[in-house]
């Protein structure tokens, strides 16, 4: 069994689509078909093969798993999530991250006091927000991923200046 560590997410079957056993996939990949090339597992870690058919107006994909041929089980893999191995992912120049990889960093002031964590890296079509949650209210709250609120970033922490 793989180690959920080692999983990342990259897509989610959101409805079944059509007659033949196709389905739509919501992915996280940019572009979005790229996780028609990926080597793609679900939860257990168990392969699975996609064939890209189309893309609809949403950006959201057509696809057909291996194995699937009719809508009754296509319609069986709604809500079913589709992720990689974390090692599968391209080597990043310095000054690049994954999401994946922000995680859980510690969310330090300009005077390198830690004060929260990042929970989440959202997108809700306006770009990239990061979730953190701070220590001292114990609530989260969203923040524009931009130089302006996180002028340094590194593999151990962000700062945050507001």
């Amino acid at each position: 069994m793989p180690i959920k560590e080692d999983l990342i997410f990259v897509g989610i079957v959101s409805s079944a689509q059509g007659l033949q056993g196709n389905v739509v996939i919501k992915s996280s990949t940019i572009p979005a078909s790229n996780i028609t090339t990926m080597d793609v597992v679900n939860e257990l870690g168990d392969k699975i093969i996609l064939k890209l058919i189309n893309q609809n107006s949403q950006g959201h994909l057509i696809c057909r798993f291996n194995g699937v041929s009719n809508r009754t089980q296509a319609e069986q893999l709604k809500g079913r999530k589709i992720f990689c191995y974390k090692e599968s992912f391209p080597t990043l120049n310095e000054d690049e991250f994954y999401i994946e990889d922000l995680k859980n960093l510690s969310v330090l002031d300009t005077n390198s006091i830690e004060i929260g964590k990042i929970i989440n890296i959202c997108n809700f079509g306006a770009g990239d927000l990061i979730e953190i949650k701070f220590f001292n209210s114990k609530k989260t709250e969203l923040f524009p991923f931009n130089k302006q609120f996180f002028p340094v970033i590194t593999k151990e922490h962000v700062i945050f200046q507001i």
